[in-house]
Order: C-alpha cells, then structure tokens, then sequence
C-alpha cells in the first residue's frame, strides 16, 4: 500500500478532484468548454488510475510550462509550508505544476482572437489576497550581462516584458501588465474577481492536504500588437503574498526552481529563463535540434549539442488492462506498446476481479457485504446504519439528520416533535424554534399569536404586534408594505397656475390635489396677470405703456425719451451720450427703496469754484433727480428699482458734465414664519432657528435681536446663549434694514417678533 501510495500521490479531501468550487462568472467562458462544473472530461472527477491530471483535463492542446527542476515544498520565501502560495507538482512526474493552454476559435494562430489560459497547481485553496503570475519573456534578451542581456533589465525584474496576475481576495481579479524595465507595470486589461478565473480541486500533490487548480485567462488582442499565438517566447510561473506582481523581490514561490538554492529572486529568475526552452502559445515547446546522442529518442547528427535529448520512457504491461502496469514486467521505448502504460504499481496484475490496483483481490475472494458494486476492502461506507452504506458513489459515511414538525408550514419546527431521517419528510423542516407551531395566525414564529388572538386593527394584513404603522391619520397606516407611517402634506390654492400657491388657502392631503402646490409664497393668487407671484398686479391691473410685453412694475425702462424705452430685453434706460469733453465720473450712489439722497455738488468735482448746474441726463422709472443751487437731490420713491446714470452739465469757464451712476435696492423681505427647532435637552446644541427671505442679494441676511447677547461663530454656524429674544429687524448686504415682521416691501414700524431661542445653538 505504501509502494501505491507514493505512486499515486495524495487525494484531496475537500471535493471530488476535477470538480470546479469557485465558478468564472462571464457567459461562455473557456475555463469550463461545456459547462458541466467539472475541468475533467466526465462529471464524477478524474479517474482512480491517472499518472497526471492533464492526461482527463477537458479540451485539447494542454501544455506543461517548463521546470528547470522538480517544485519542492518547503521554499516559499513568504506565506508559509504547503500553504497558499506553495506551488506544487505532481510527485509522479516531479513537474506540472503548472499547465497553459490556447484556445483558436477559427484555427489561424496569427490573428490574435485565440485566448489564453494559465492554469497553476497551488498546495492549499487561497482564503485571502494572493498573488499568481506568468511572467513572459517576449524579447529573448534577458540579465544584466552576457551576449544576450536585456538592455531593460533592472533590479527586481531582469528582462521580462509582459505579466499576467490573478490576485484572489474580494479586491483582486486577472490583468495583462507592461512590465518592460519596471517592477510596477502598466495595465493593459484588467478584470473584476471572478470575471476570468476559477478554482478546483486537484487530484495530486507533493505536498498532501487538499491541492487545488487555479485558472485565469486573457485575451490575445490585448497582448501588444507584435505578439501572437506563434511568436517565441519564454514563460515563468510565480506566486507573491500579496495580490500583485511577483517582481521586485515580492515573489513567494518560483516555479519550477528551487527557491532556497538562490539568494535573490533576480538570479533564480535569470537561471530559470536561460536554461528554459523556447514555446509559443499555440504549440508549446518548440522543436529543437540540440540532441546528438544516438541513444536519444530525438537524436540528430546534425546536432552540435544534447542539452534537449529526450530518451525511451519505461513502459510496464497492463495484463488486466485497469490502467496500472506490473512493476515487474517492462521495457523500454521512445513510444507506448500496445498492452503497457507508464505507471507501475499494480500488485496483482492478473487479477481481473479488483477493483483498483492491488487494493483486494490478490488471490483473496473479493467482498461487496452491502452489494453496492464496491469492494469492501475500497468501500468508504459499510455501515449499515449510515443513509449511504449501499451508494455506489463510494463516499464517506452519511447519517441521518434531525427534522422538525412545521404544522403551521411558517418554516420554522416545533422543537418537541421530531424524527430522524436520511431524506426531509413532508411537514418537516431543518430548524427548530417555533415557540407557538399549532397557531396559523403568527406572522414570525413566536412573534404574537401563541394562544392569543391576533389583532390587525387597520386590515392592511399586517398583525398589530409586526405592523409599523396603526395610527389611522396616516397616509399608509393600512398599506400592506408595512411601512413607516408617512403623514399627509399641506398644499397651497394655485388659482392662477403660476406655480405657487395662496398661503391663505390651503388643504392637507396625502398626494397633491389637483390645482393645488406645495409652495404658498403668493401673495395675490387671483391675479393671473401677474409677471411673478406677488410682484405686481394683486387686484391691480398690470400695465404695459411702451407695449414691449414686459409689465410696468417689472419694466426697466417705461421713459419715453430713452432709446430703449419699448424693447423687449428689459435693459436699463439708455439715452444719448451728451458730449464727453471734460466729463467726470462720481463715485456710486446707492439708496435703499424710498430712500432720499442730497449730495452737495461742489464736492463732486475738479472742474473749479462758482459752478451752476443743470440736469443734462435725469433718471428713468425708479428714482428723478433735481437741483436747488448745488445741492443734487436723488428721490427714490418711483415705482419700481434699477441702477441707471445721472448726467449733471456743470457750468464754469466753460461746460463740462458730470456722471453720477446711482442704484436702489430692496429691503429684505421674510417669506416665511418663523420656526424654531426645539433642542433635545437644555444643553444640547441641536436646536435652529430657521428664517426664509427675498432681496438678499446673493449674501446673507443680518438678524437684530435685542437684546444683542454674545454670538459666537462656531464651524461656520452662529451660536447665541439660550434666552429669550425680540427680533428688531434684519438687514441685506446692500445695508437696507427692514424691521421686524418685515414681511412687506416697504418698511413700517411695529413690535418686535418676540422669539424664544432654545439651544445655544442658532443658525442665522
């Protein structure tokens, strides 16, 4: 048994060997031709008798990716002994560790549509973020030195060009990478976990426990435009710790080398690629005339050296044909005999009744108590108590499981009525833990019910004790979807279909009525001949004197004189240009709406002492001015606001013209009550006050408490102590102060709002 054990390597355990556990999830994939979740040719995994896995790997035109000599255990430079970056051969062959393998849809090797897969035979299945790696020598020129270096070459990477990574773990996938003359590389395609790789369970390992197969492939047309399936190369396997390049000292394990015999990965990496033969993707191994033994298999006159002799493999006679030879019977040959195989290890060859080779049989009556088709010496189970004992799938013994009585069908059993069985009995189910199973009107199990009638006070099917929502104001509270409760919305009389709504004519409703919105900013919701809610109009006829379709009080310019007074873009009056001769400009002039300004002319100006004044260019619309003397008064109580330009002829040794520009601003408006979010305790500082207005100009809005308290600026929010305070006013950024309620254009005095702030935190 011992002789049969060394032979035939370690099983693993985990799964049937050839059996795919880990899927690629892109549709058609090449890691599993047909589909059926198994890399071997047939669905019950590799057969017993099998030298290498690639003899039964499904599709064709497999090739072994090259050692230089066998993979031992035990020389991982990082991750661990027989772990998950140990790659292992297959201890009957001392190789094939790894395997590559080209897939040509239409069988022309040079138009790049093939693609490529790598598969490596890894110790253990990788439960974390790993890193494996072809590394391709695409230039033939490798090391540092030498009539072949590479003039690339670097530290941490001594000539390849190219390198394709499987990284496991939720993070990794498979990617092409440039690695011409660097360690880092740059991606050429790369690919989410899952999308071009899959794992299995391997059959051999010179490591035991449970080896698995690991395969990822690229596309040829992402290669570089001047590779293809026939072009030489040269390929090296690895595994790094990390899901990234083995290069730059990173590699766990090389493949294919000894590990421990190099003190650096450069020269492990240099020996392996210089002694490695030449391969394309679409052959593997390239043929070779270095052979001139005349013993050799492959022997060549012309040869001027034996470095790629291949020799007669030893063949042993296959009597019973189970696929196990006699180890005392061979001979020597460069091709197999008819009625031989490779592998010894066959300990009664004439005995045609065994069921593996040497296992029972050897003159000894073969037994088969439980009649299953399976020798007792090789049954896994011949209990007769296990569900399996008669399975001819030869698997480990499997007993029977608890079930639970699920009278009430809710998926849940009753943990004091069970039975035991191999198979899940109707009305039975895996999990116990119904506390009340004869009650068919509990939603959970246990959740209410139990003897006690259930309640389901709004019918939305949802019991009382399991439903979200039962307060009967609420839009859902007998929504089946259980919910939340969601509570009906205040909308706003849109009579004149602008959009906003009258904040004096309101309902509350759970979906929007029809005629109805959700904003009440309009102040006179009858006037359909308005230009913007409240702006004009309210009861008053809109006007359009200069015909230009632009309402009165929304005109820029109504003044007959001006250039413009009719056109539709709405601009400001433009006049013409009195005469520029001396003009001067003044600085600007701004008033808040209503405002009256005197500016005292002779300070304006350069143009002498004893100056008379005329108005040359007045204001249009919004504001007029006028002249007493030198004193220039601005009256801004017209209709309406704007920015325009006073011309002022002033009158010394000569005329000359001075131009005043002057603009008016609104005051601040409030468009909203004031609310007042409640903090959640005395001291905390979660509680607002909350102030919508108009006119603001693009900048905030200065609140006026009284009294003032002491405000504090913390992460861009005012703070005020907790008090009680009146709000005076409130001020814009153009300096136009409006007092409190301020709730119309136009300024009037009255009370203070009085409001109570409840946190010593505020937002103004």
């Amino acid at each position: 048994m011992m002789i049969f054990a060394s032979m035939w390597g370690t099983l693993a355990s985990q799964g049937t060997p050839g059996e795919i556990y880990r899927v690629c999830t892109t549709v058609g994939n090449p890691l599993d031709p047909n589909g059926d979740g198994f890399i071997s040719t047939t669905t019950s995994g590799f057969p017993i008798v099998l030298n290498d896995e690639s003899d039964d790997f499904e599709g064709d035109g497999w090739n072994v990716v090259w050692h230089l000599d066998g993979e031992p255990t035990s020389d991982t430079e990082t991750g661990g002994t027989c772990n998950a970056t140990e790659i292992v051969d297959n201890p009957n062959t001392n190789q094939h560790a790894a395997y590559f393998r080209l897939v040509d849809p239409d069988s022309d090797p040079t138009n790049r549509n093939e693609q490529f897969i790598i598969r490596m035979r890894i110790a253990k299945n990788p439960q974390g973020a790993y890193g494996y790696s072809m590394l391709i020598d695409t230039d033939l020129l490798f090391g540092s030195t030498g009539a072949d270096a590479d003039p690339n070459a670097t530290s941490g990477n001594p000539g390849f060009e190219l390198e394709i990574i499987y990284g496991s773990g939720n993070q990794g996938g498979v990617g092409l990478y440039d690695i011409d003359g660097t360690t880092s590389g740059t991606a050429l395609v790369e690919y989410n976990s899952g999308e071009r790789d899959q794992r299995s369970y391997a059959k051999y390992s010179n490591c035991g426990g449970d080896p698995v197969f690991i395969d990822f492939y690229v596309d040829m047309s992402s290669f570089p435009a001047d590779i293809n399936a026939t072009t030489p190369l040269r390929l090296v396997f690895a595994s790094s710790s990390s899901p990234a390049s083995a290069l730059g000292g990173s590699a766990s394990d090389i493949g294919g080398v000894d590990d421990g015999m190099y003190p650096d990965d450069d020269l492990a990496f240099t020996t392996l690629v210089e002694n490695t033969p030449l391969s394309s993707l679409e052959t593997g191994a390239l043929p070779t005339n270095e052979c001139n033994d005349p013993a050799a298999c492959n022997y060549d006159a012309a040869a001027t050296t034996d470095t790629n002799c291949v020799y007669p493999t030893t063949w042993y006679a296959d009597t019973d044909g189970d696929g196990a030879g006699d180890p005392l019977t061979s001979q020597s040959a460069c091709e197999q005999p008819t009625g031989y195989v490779s592998v010894a290890g066959d300990q009664c060859p004439s005995d045609a009744d065994k069921t593996e080779p040497g296992l029972c049989g050897c003159a000894n009556v073969d037994t088969d108590v439980d009649s299953d088709g399976v020798c007792d010496d090789s049954d896994l189970c011949t209990d007769v108590t296990a569900c399996n004992f008669d399975d001819v799938s030869n698997v480990s013994c499997t007993y029977a499981a608890t079930w639970y009585a699920d009278s009430d069908s809710d998926g849940v059993g009753d943990t004091n009525d069970s039975v035991e069985s191999c198979t899940q009995p109707a009305g039975y189910v895996a999990g116990p833990g119904d506390q009340c199973p004869t009650d068919g009107n509990k939603l959970l199990p246990g959740d209410c019910g139990c003897g006690t009638a259930d309640v389901d006070s709004d019918s939305d099917g949802v019991s009382d004790c399991n439903d979200n929502c039962t307060d009967t104001n609420a839009c859902n509270y007998d929504d089946a979807g259980n919910g939340t409760c969601v509570f009906p919305t205040t909308w706003y009389a849109d009579t004149d279909s602008d959009g906003f709504g009258d904040p004096n004519n309101s309902l509350d409703a759970c979906t929007q009525p029809a005629g109805y919105v959700a904003d009440d900013s309009d102040n006179c919701d009858g006037d359909a001949a308005k230009t913007d809610p409240g702006t004009c109009g309210c009861g008053t006829v809109d006007a359009d004197v200069d015909g230009d379709s632009v309402a009165d009080c929304n005109d820029n310019c109504t003044d007959t004189s001006a250039n413009n007074y009719n056109d539709e873009s709405n601009a400001a009056c433009a006049y013409d240009s009195p005469a520029t001769s001396g003009t001067e400009t003044a600085d600007l002039v701004t008033a808040c709406n209503g405002e009256t300004k005197e500016i005292d002319l002779d300070d304006l100006h350069n143009f002498g002492a004893g100056a008379t004044y005329g108005i040359s260019q007045n204001t249009a619309g919004f504001a007029t001015a006028s002249i007493t003397g030198s004193t220039l008064e601005l009256d801004f109580s017209g209709t309406g606001l704007g920015t325009d330009t006073v011309v002022v002829s002033v009158v010394t040794e000569g005329t000359d013209f001075l131009r005043i520009p002057i603009a008016e601003y609104a005051y601040p408006v409030r468009t909203s009550a004031i609310h007042v979010d409640v903090a959640s305790s005395p001291s905390a500082m979660d509680g607002a006050l909350f102030i919508d207005f108009d006119n603001t100009y693009e900048g905030a809005i200065t609140v006026h408490l009284l009294p003032a308290g002491t405000l504090q600026l913390n992460n861009g929010v005012v703070s005020v102590p907790h008090a009680r305070y009146h709000i005076a006013g409130f001020s814009n950024v153009k300096g136009c102060y409006n007092p409190e309620p301020a709730t119309n254009d136009t300024p009037g005095a009255s009370s203070p709002a009085q409001v109570h702030v409840p946190c010593e935190r505020c937002t103004h």
